[in-house]
């Protein structure tokens, strides 16, 4: 309904509607309804209902290509009759006038906002950032198509059948089998599988990487001090040198052999100088008076204090009055979680006189492991009862308090005592753990509600198959749930539109630029409810497109929007004929593309040099395509030009591979490779019954493949596509299906020229960019009409034509660069607002 009306109001903007326009009714019927109109529509291609002002809107795609043919004088074809000058002004300037007038109005509507699932890249990618780890999950999901603009992240094209829940069961099972659970760290994730029935071990090498609290009371056997020492010295190392993110902390751990959860909560202790008691005050001020380039010894030395009263006593004793008991349980809360434990010593020199007072002599061990507790009462009933019969030993376990005397059954209800307070604290920090996995998890803070079912089912699970199993349940539990499957966002009733929440902006834009959650810079910018100020926003934009994590937008966006995705997934040249074209060679084809991509987004340079530059990326697989002799390395590298046809997508080995035949090039799918995906003003498809051309780019009947194309488009139904298509193909002759540059095929010299309707010749691959730069136009407005379509995740409509203008515009006015489009995007009202719902009245 707000669709309609939308067409009303601009409709109201022309000085005068179509349908009443004979003049312009006029030259369709002379010289476009014969061909698409009535019983004809070659193409698939109808203007019949024109008088319609809506038919224009809803198939906006076909007349601003028509619009472009025209222009051009593809349209009509040669050999029917032309409009004059006067009728091409008229037709064209009254078909401007609507696209115009829609440009210049931003209407309140944002348009649709589906329902939209996680991607099988998106999906491995947020686990990937939950847990620092990647382990390429997603595989078994089912092909997704791509809708609308072409992605596979719209909306449209996302089906969610039972069996693809199924397959998002199976994936958090196979999650969950990499998974060990500390009360204290919480959810981590190990490169391989653990088996549950290796726990015991499991958990007591989790434990010792993660300094446990269990290791606290009784560390000799686990050499807590050296763990503690490597860890602090790593997190020293990152936090001096001002590597201290998520990526430097993986790639570091991992070069160590060190738990990566762990040097984070060091590095958080480390960096952070608040609330520190007075010994971590002091030992932190000697720590980070060290320069970088202290060595080991002076940093054990400014440490040596903290390390040796650590050594000497880990041992904490509670006073037995209450109230001293509260008070040192509260102590113990703050500074429970801190990866250093104080001695009694060390506690005792943080405390005032005053609060001394009220832990004097300490007879009692606070004991935080219930484990040691219960082997502690094991041991002190054994010992008593060790010599009573079978059956007074029986009735003795029962009722222990009976058989014991005042002393051993105040042990023991201490024993007890612990044991409920150990488990009522484990009890916080599992549903704390499990808190801040559903809250990464969904992308915004987990509700009490969500946090409190999936507890229950922790404790349930803990009661029967103990708590590394209960913990992989959760996992399944949270990573099968509809707030992390898909990107919910929160509907508002009784409104037209309104403005999405900082949460759900931040992670309209990490999706857009990582294919991945937002990090923890983002969401926080986000719960200050300062993302959507101006000066923020674009500064997080600015971060965010130089993070690694915006290689996606090559690796996703680019190699749809420009297909090169294809040459790992369709492409099959003959094996006998290029027998170099292996797997491993068209995964570099792949990523030379996604490196050059890749370098002009975070170099933030021209857009257009996606069409020309002067570099290319070559590794030793993909350097002999280009003939470069020097590039002797599997790693890529950038490599300048210098006078040489290359450079630019246009002319990259996988765009030559993927348009072409398995025995030879085709001048056809290259041409419409550059008219459709780089251009966005592509041919109607081929009319069935067509005759096939040759396979192979051998001469047949003293024919070259250029001359069978040429006798081919003498056929009027084949001319007028490939009146386009040929002058863009023919100057890519002189790369064959791999991509090398030669001179001749089939025996005989290539003509690699190109004539255009209007006479214009296009010569080899210098000459095509040039023509394809004069056009930048389209080009622009095909980048900015992909980008938006992939950042909503839906197809575009007639109305969003508004945004899509201001996009090329912002483009245009800064030096093309991509950031300008993303920030332009971004700021629009279609990125940050959702339309909202009408409720009927009862």
């Amino acid at each position: 309904m707000i669709y309609k009306v939308l067409i009303t109001c601009v409709a109201l903007y022309l000085p005068l509607s179509l349908k009443a326009d004979l003049k312009f009714k006029k030259i369709l019927d002379k010289y476009c309804l014969e061909c698409h109109g009535g019983r004809k529509t070659k193409g698939g291609v109808s203007f019949k209902e024109y008088q319609d002002i809506n038919h224009i809107y809803d198939n906006h795609e076909i007349w601003k290509d028509a619009i472009t043919q025209v222009e051009e004088g593809e349209m009509p074809p040669e050999d029917d009759p032309q409009m004059t000058i006067e009728e091409k002004q008229y037709f064209l300037g009254k078909l401007n006038k609507v696209f115009d007038e829609a440009e210049k109005i931003e209407f309140s509507d944002p348009g649709p906002s589906p329902l939209r699932r996680l991607t099988k890249k998106e999906y491995n990618n947020t686990i990937r950032d939950i847990f620092g780890k990647d382990l390429n999950l997603g595989k078994e999901f089912p092909s997704e198509g791509g809708g609308g603009e072409g992605f596979d992240n719209n909306a449209e094209v996302m089906n969610f059948s039972p069996l693809m829940f199924e397959k998002y069961v199976q994936e958090a099972v196979k999650l969950s089998k990499h998974l060990t659970f500390s009360y204290v760290t919480g959810f981590n994730i190990s490169d391989k599988e653990i088996p549950l029935r290796n726990e015991p071990q499991m958990v007591i090498k989790l434990q010792r990487e993660n300094d446990e609290i269990r290791n606290s009371v009784y560390p000799p056997q686990f050499q807590v001090e050296k763990y503690l020492r490597d860890y602090m010295f790593a997190a020293r190392e990152l936090v001096i040198t001002n590597k201290a993110d998520d990526k430097n902390i993986w790639n570091h751990s991992s070069r160590k052999k060190m738990n990566p959860v762990f040097v984070k909560h060091m590095i958080e202790y480390l960096d952070n100088k608040k609330n520190k008691n007075e010994v971590e005050k002091r030992f932190l001020s000697k720590w980070f008076a060290l320069d970088k380039s202290s060595n080991d010894k002076a940093v054990n030395a400014a440490g040596k204090q903290f390390l040796d009263g650590y050594k000497k006593s880990r041992y904490i004793n509670e006073h037995t009055t209450p109230e001293s008991k509260e008070f040192y349980r509260e102590l113990v809360n703050n500074v429970r979680r801190k990866v250093f434990k104080l001695s009694k010593d060390e506690l005792l020199a943080c405390l005032s006189e005053a609060d001394r007072k009220r832990l004097p002599q300490l007879k009692h061990e606070l004991d935080i492991s219930s484990d040691w507790n219960e082997r502690e009462i094991q041991k002190l009933l054994t010992k008593r009862f060790e010599k009573f019969d079978k059956d007074k030993k029986s009735q003795a376990l029962k009722q222990p308090e009976k058989f014991l005397d005042n002393k051993d059954n105040a042990k023991l209800n201490k024993l007890k005592e612990n044991i409920v307070w150990q488990n009522s604290e484990k009890t916080k920090l599992a549903k704390l753990h499990i808190k801040e996995l559903a809250t990464k998890a969904f992308r915004r803070p987990a509700t009490e509600t969500e946090v409190t079912k999936v507890f229950e089912l922790f404790r349930k699970e803990q009661a029967s198959k103990g708590s590394q199993a209960a913990a992989r349940m959760v996992l399944v539990r949270i990573f099968c749930s509809p707030a992390f499957i898909f990107r919910i966002e929160k509907q508002k009733f009784n409104q037209e539109s309104y403005r999405i929440s900082n949460h759900e902006l931040a992670v309209r834009l990490s999706y857009f630029l990582w294919s991945s959650m937002p990090d923890k810079e983002l969401l926080d910018a986000a719960k200050r409810g300062d993302l959507y100020k101006k000066g923020i926003l674009n500064k997080q934009i600015d971060r965010m497109l130089k993070d690694p994590k915006a290689r996606s937008l090559a690796e996703d966006f680019a190699a749809q929007w420009l297909k090169f995705k294809e040459i790992k997934e369709t492409v099959d040249l003959d094996k006998k004929r290029f027998p170099e074209f292996t797997h491993e060679l068209a995964e570099d084809m792949f990523q030379e593309c996604v490196q050059t991509l890749n370098y002009i987004i975070q170099s933030d340079t021209s857009v257009l040099q996606v069409i020309d530059n002067n570099y290319v990326f070559a590794n030793s697989r993909i350097a002999p395509l280009y003939g470069l002799k020097d590039v002797k390395s599997e790693k890529f590298q950038k490599i300048q030009l210098k006078n040489s046809p290359r450079g630019g997508i246009v002319t990259s080995p996988a765009i030559m591979a993927m348009t072409s035949y398995p025995l030879r090039t085709s001048p056809v799918l290259r041409g419409n490779w550059i008219i459709s995906s780089l251009l966005g003003t592509p041919t109607p498809p081929p009319p069935e019954n067509i005759e096939e051309l040759p396979e192979d780019d051998k001469v047949a009947d003293g024919l070259t493949v250029k001359q069978r194309f040429e006798k081919h488009r003498e056929d009027p139904t084949c001319y007028s596509c490939h009146s386009r298509l040929d002058p863009m193909g023919f100057p890519l002759e002189l790369y064959d299906p791999l991509g090398r540059y030669r001179s001749e095929s089939g025996g005989h010299a290539i003509d690699a020229t190109g004539k255009l309707k209007n006479g214009n010749i296009i010569n080899g691959p210098d000459g095509l960019k040039k023509y394809l730069l004069s056009k930048k136009d389209l080009f622009l407005e095909n980048l900015a009409s992909k980008a938006l379509g992939y950042a909503l995740g839906r197809s575009l409509e007639f109305f969003d034509r508004y945004t899509l203008k201001q996009a090329v515009t912002a483009l245009e006015k800064n030096d093309y660069k991509f950031s300008a489009l993303v920030k332009s995007i971004v700021h629009s009202r279609l990125f940050q607002y959702r339309r909202g719902h009408i409720q009927a009245s009862k």
